[in-house]
């Protein structure tokens, strides 16, 4: 995610974080970030960004991004892995190309 950060504009990035030591990755995740805290970062941002649910858009390819789809106004699903994504989302992206994502926002 600090990667992505670097290239766009973005206000924060989350995600869980690799272990590095010299430079290298140890194969260790010094903070994991799963489907429950997914949500509860959501929560925390909507507040203190004073945000509408509304306003709110979630970009998942897994059920486990469907907590956090709960917390948002639109959940668009980006090329997903189950039937059940699909079928909470209200939009479904099938092409490997982010720019398709400009479409819903």
């Amino acid at each position: 995610m600090d990667a992505l950060k670097e290239i766009l504009p973005l206000d924060f990035s989350e995600g869980s974080e690799l272990e590095f030591k010299n430079k290298k990755a140890t194969g260790k995740i010094q903070r994991k970030v799963d489907r429950y805290i997914k949500s509860e970062i959501l929560r925390e941002k909507i507040k203190k960004y004073k945000l509408k649910k509304e306003n709110v858009i979630v970009i998942g390819d897994s059920i486990t991004d469907l907590p956090m789809a709960k917390e948002s106004g639109i959940f668009i699903a980006l090329l997903p892995k189950e039937k059940e994504v699909e079928k909470i989302a209200d939009f479904v992206i099938e092409k490997r190309n982010l720019r398709e994502v400009l479409k819903y926002i």
